[in-house]
């Protein structure tokens, strides 16, 4: 019994911890909305809270690191903890090592325009050029800022054909299981 009460404090504590870390980089409106998107990632995306709160938050300082602020970091944000969820499913790979390989292709990393097409996300300069033209942030020709690339990257990855896969599954059962076992670890 006593383990099983320290499994639950140890669960309430660590999302109380992602909770404040979630506040620290979503203010406002658009804080309280990362909060209740949070909420009901275990139906949506079989992501305890805490899962939820900890991917948004990571990709969150990511963004905001390149310049994206308000309800637009709040939203990206919310979309890449989701589409994460979307192509490890897909793909059956860890959600950590995607999370790990979106990080590092947002940031701009070398060879980030490769790094993805195991996910069938073509991060290509051209790719990527384009995407930030059609997005309005920069003209035909012009030498994109690092924020320029990070948001044209983001913005690829948020149509990526995997986008819902998690909530298209066939496998109805697994699908349960996996929301089940989030709700769980929420409690």
């Amino acid at each position: 019994i006593l383990a099983g009460l320290n499994t639950a404090v140890d669960a309430a504590q660590a999302l109380n911890d992602q909770q404040d870390r979630a506040a620290s980089i979503f203010t406002g409106a658009a804080g309280q909305g990362v909060e209740q998107w949070a909420s009901k990632a275990a139906g949506a995306f079989g992501l305890s809270e805490t899962a939820a709160l900890d991917a948004a938050s990571a990709y969150g300082v990511l963004l905001k690191g390149v310049g994206v602020t308000g309800n637009k970091l709040a939203q990206e944000a919310q979309d890449l903890a989701g589409i994460t969820v979307d192509v490890a499913e897909r793909f059956t790979v860890d959600r950590e090592q995607v999370k790990a390989d979106f990080e590092k292709a947002v940031s701009g990393r070398k060879g980030a325009d490769k790094l993805l097409l195991k996910y069938d996300i073509d991060l290509s300069p051209q790719k990527v050029n384009a995407e930030a033209v059609r997005l309005g942030i920069a003209k035909v020709g012009d030498e994109l800022s690092r924020a320029q690339k990070a948001q044209a990257a983001v913005s690829i990855i948020s149509q990526s054909s995997s986008r819902g896969f998690f909530s298209q599954q066939d496998d109805v059962g697994a699908q349960r299981a996996k929301q089940q076992a989030a709700a769980i670890n929420a409690l």
